[in-house]
């Protein structure tokens, strides 16, 4: 890809993201949803193409908060939904995206989708789990930044 055509995509996120913020100053929220709802969909169409790419949890975060300040927590959930059923998304984000799923549907007493609870499931447990411990791959031991490491 061109870094001219990089660059203008970063100013157009920058200025969308500029955008939102103005129009949820102004409690414009029906305009903010429209526009992040087309950023949203146009990342997914993205994620489709030939080279897949991770999709973010920040724009559907953004909206889903948009929604509950438009009274419309219901589809504020649904665009939560929609994240998770998502194959392409990024795991790093996915605790703090389930534990505001988890938030909202307490709050509307709605009852969770069985594929939903499986993949919060999958979430919360990936958490919990240790991570490995980092080592060389030649001698398994531990390595730690400034340890010497003599090979004889």
């Amino acid at each position: 890809m061109d870094n001219d055509f990089k660059e203008s995509l970063v100013g157009d996120a920058i200025a969308c993201a500029e955008l939102v913020e103005r129009l949820k100053q102004k409690r414009d929220y029906d305009s903010a949803i429209e526009i992040l709802t087309k950023i949203i969909l146009l990342r997914e169409f993205e994620t489709c193409s030939l080279v897949p790419s991770r999709i973010s949890s920040a724009p559907y975060m953004e909206l889903a908060g948009l929604y509950e300040m438009n009274q419309d927590r219901l589809s504020g959930l649904r665009t939560l939904e929609r994240y998770f059923c998502h194959p392409n998304r990024q795991g790093d984000a996915d605790r703090k995206v389930a534990m505001y799923y988890l938030k909202l549907s307490r709050r509307e007493h709605y009852t969770i989708p069985e594929n939903i609870v499986r993949k919060l499931k999958a979430v919360f447990t990936a958490a919990l789990r240790p991570k490995k411990a980092q080592g060389s791959s030649r001698n398994n031991g531990p390595w730690f930044p400034g340890s010497a490491r003599i090979s004889v």
